[in-house]
């Protein structure tokens, strides 16, 4: 386990090295989340102090003509205490390289897929439990995939594809969205399928889900509906003046149906430190009570 934490000084100090020359926008940043769950099932209660999905990560990239620009990026999950997986202390959030210009970009490896760049993300915009209920797979992040996305007027596309990824099989994923109306209230039509065979694919059924989402007089709201074979769902995102409200339904058109809901509160301490506080139930069980401190560098 030391030589991960020296594999990620040695990357360090390169990217530092070499950023005033080939590397010229060579970054490094990172968010440490540290916050305490009280969770409740009625007849129990467990209150922990957890990490929240802190991760460190490094990027560049370098012109290689007028029309061309390489560039990659890495992101690791960082753990907060060692013994939550004996002490390895990373996993990997993105890895990709790419190539890119007006035509758009092109990645190869792991970073956040098509269907949630065009789906999922709509309403994913709280802090933990959010995009509830997001029908798929909710990693967000694929690996072993190649990756399209551009952006033409109003409109972006995007598309991923996998081949032999031990998780996605072999499959793809679609997207497209746009944005219309005056800068200050544009509002953003999304849509995406995705069809994967693998583990957890989507079987013999894509997946697929239309959105909508905007800004009307400081409040953003969205909602995204998701469909898969006979299942599907809906899952809605309130927020103004960083208070939110998520809420989602699975199969709301059956009796027995589950109603996930989120609520919180984040409050700025500063440019780079932000409290933030959440209540919610997932899946009409178990509450979660949480308070959190976020600094980023």
């Amino acid at each position: 386990m030391k030589m991960k934490s020296l594999t990620i000084a040695m990357l360090m100090a390169s990217l530092s090295a070499v950023s005033g020359t080939a590397f010229a926008e060579a970054s490094y940043y990172g968010s440490i989340r540290v916050g305490i769950d009280v969770a409740d099932d009625g007849n129990d209660t467990n209150t922990s102090l957890r990490n929240y999905a802190s991760r460190l990560g490094f990027k560049a990239q370098t012109e290689i003509n007028k029309d061309l620009t390489a560039f990659g990026h890495y992101e690791f999950g960082v753990d907060t205490d060692s013994s939550d997986n004996g002490n390895g202390a990373t996993s990997t959030r993105k890895a990709y390289v790419g190539l890119k210009g007006a035509w758009g970009r092109v990645r190869l490896g792991q970073d956040y897929h098509t269907f949630y760049n065009f789906g999922q993300e709509l309403t994913d915009q709280g802090n933990w439990d959010t995009c509830l209920p997001c029908l798929g797979d909710t990693s967000f992040r694929t690996g072993d995939a190649i990756s399209y996305d551009g952006t033409f007027g109003n409109v972006s596309v995007g598309a991923t594809g996998y081949a032999g990824d031990e998780e996605h099989g072999d499959g793809y994923e679609l997207g497209i969205g746009g944005k219309f109306g005056p800068e200050q209230s544009k509002i953003r039509l999304t849509a995406a399928v995705r069809d994967t065979d693998g583990p957890s694919g989507t079987g013999d059924d894509p997946l697929w889900t239309v959105g909508a989402g905007g800004k009307f007089a400081g409040l953003d709201a969205a909602v995204s509906y998701f469909g898969h074979g006979d299942d599907n769902s809906v899952s809605t995102h309130f927020a103004y003046a960083g208070a939110y409200v998520n809420i989602g339904q699975v199969n709301p058109d059956i009796g027995d149906k589950t109603t996930p809901w989120a609520i919180g509160y984040a409050l700025p301490l500063g440019e780079k430190t932000t409290v933030w506080f959440e209540y919610s139930d997932f899946d009409n069980d178990v509450t979660h009570a949480r308070a959190a401190l976020k600094y980023d560098f």
